[in-house]
């Protein structure tokens, strides 16, 4: 899924990718995916997403894992409820996650996340903890939304007043090891969707 990403123009840079085994974060913000009516992740991917985020934590390379998303349906849990509930089954603390529970849409679960992280920056920058005097992010995605997730995240934080810096860990799985049951899962037309639905509404909206 790297190389489709690249070719399509979705890729990220290297200088914007997170090495697991080398950089560190204040805090991974699991990006948010679609959900079954049960309120587990419709894909392997999604499922990946939190598990990487997890890991991330637990080996101390961030300190506060970040689960962000509302209601999409008027069933079943949100997504941040579920994917805090799999990052405790996971081994993550209650106090090293951050519930953002109220956003609906991909802009929305970014700024919400921000709101709930400017109490953290601000202890980290009274304790003068912040390194680079930056609150440090990873963005923990799936490879296709990587990109505009980046994107949006920085013009965002702009906006806050926010001095963050972001990177990016990608998560990627091939299409026959995925679960995924609905079209718009399959990774060209996730991509097309991408191209011309997704980065056009935000553009249009002025969100990157």
């Amino acid at each position: 899924m790297p190389f489709l990403a690249t070719i399509l123009g979705l890729g990220i840079r290297q200088a914007d990718r997170f090495d697991p085994d080398e950089d560190s974060a204040d805090a991974a913000f699991a990006v948010p995916f679609a959900m079954n009516r049960d309120g587990s992740a419709q894909s392997l991917q999604g499922q990946l997403v939190v598990v990487t985020t997890a890991r991330l934590v637990k080996t101390g390379r961030v300190r506060w894992a970040v689960a962000s998303g509302g209601h999409k349906l008027d069933f079943g849990p949100t997504e941040a409820t579920w994917a805090t509930e799999k990052l405790v089954a996971l081994g993550v603390p209650e106090r090293q996650i951050v519930v953002e529970n109220h956003s609906l849409n991909t802009r929305e679960n970014i700024v919400f996340a921000l709101e709930s992280l400017k109490p953290l920056y601000s202890h980290l920058q009274s304790e003068d903890q912040l390194v680079g005097n930056q609150f440090r992010v990873v963005i923990v995605a799936q490879e296709l939304q990587a990109k505009r997730a980046l994107a949006t995240f920085r013009k965002a934080a702009r906006q806050f007043g926010i001095e963050c810096s972001f990177k990016v860990l990608t998560v990627s799985l091939p299409v026959w090891k995925d679960n995924a049951k609905r079209t718009l899962r399959h990774p060209l037309i996730f991509a097309l969707r991408e191209i011309f639905v997704a980065w056009p509404l935000f553009k249009l909206k002025g969100w990157l």
